[in-house]
């Protein structure tokens, strides 16, 4: 018990010096796995409704499949990324139980998640015009102002070394507080608050190479930032963020979320579902 203890202190006193810890192989294999399941069901499926999913396809790389679905119609593919942030199996990996154990030891015993899991996905013959392709210096406290020791969790579905889009950090810059950030033009980015130029040297960040299982945890304010690859391929990540129901700051602000749900009250798609569709179903 004491050996274990003591591996916990240690843990604590790493991250509130340098603003993360590094966990190696902490998600089993399988969970990941799940996860990339899911999202190569889903986009198969969508080929496979609009007949467009060909033998070479279907025995294809997942990349593969998302570049026919992305040629074909972007409003599809965006729709994949919407989803994949919903699906269970990204849950059942964002709160596994040994997440919840690593929060508990950063001293997170009961967790909130202000605005859900991430699915990050990133691969030069997916790229979005205007939209996301890894952002510039943030910390993401500044996004949604909760807990004031929210926890980042981030762990790539695949290897991922300092040349495939590795997360770059600033150790200990989650000591400076909250940097200056671009709100302005913030909801272009997906309601994210870039750092204003000037208050981050360029020489500071580090790669962080991990490989597919590793989770790195880190502070809601250190400073970190999506860095470009040189190396062809598809990077799927997990993220999400952890708000302290007992930081009293949280407690006496009244569990502020600056993320907020918005509802399309007009219809999706007029006509649907038709009572024979309904009938049908429950047949």
């Amino acid at each position: 018990m004491q050996a274990i203890a003591s591996a916990a202190t240690a843990l604590r006193t790493t991250f509130n010096d340098q603003g993360y810890v590094l966990v190696r192989n902490l998600i089993p294999e399988v969970i990941g796995n799940r996860v990339l399941e899911d999202l190569r069901l889903a986009t198969t499926q969508l080929l496979q409704c609009r007949d467009l999913l060909t033998p070479e396809l279907h025995r294809g790389e997942l990349l593969e499949l998302l570049k026919a679905v992305f040629s074909l119609d972007l409003n599809l593919y965006l729709s994949i990324l919407r989803l994949g942030s919903k699906l269970q199996s990204v849950y059942a990996l964002a709160l596994h139980e040994r997440i919840i154990h690593l929060l508990n030891e950063l001293g997170c015993k009961a967790s909130v998640l202000p605005c859900g899991v991430a699915i990050h996905l990133v691969a030069d013959e997916l790229k979005i015009p205007g939209g996301y392709f890894g952002w510039g210096a943030h910390q993401d406290w500044s996004s949604a102002q909760g807990s004031l020791d929210q926890l980042v969790l981030w762990t790539p579905l695949m290897d991922v070394d300092k040349d495939f889009y590795p997360v770059e950090i600033v150790p200990g810059s989650h000591k400076l507080g909250v940097l200056p950030g671009d709100r302005q033009n913030a909801n272009n980015r997906g309601a994210l608050i870039t750092i204003q130029p000037g208050f981050v040297d360029e020489k500071e960040f580090v790669s962080v190479e991990m490989n597919r299982g590793d989770v790195l945890m880190f502070s809601g304010l250190l400073v970190h930032r999506t860095g470009t690859g040189t190396r062809k391929g598809l990077r799927i990540a997990c993220g999400a963020r952890f708000d302290n129901l007992e930081e009293h700051t949280f407690v006496n602000r009244g569990y502020p979320c600056a993320f907020r749900l918005h509802a399309e009250t007009q219809i999706l798609h007029p006509g649907f579902p038709t009572a024979d569709e309904v009938h049908r179903l429950f047949q």
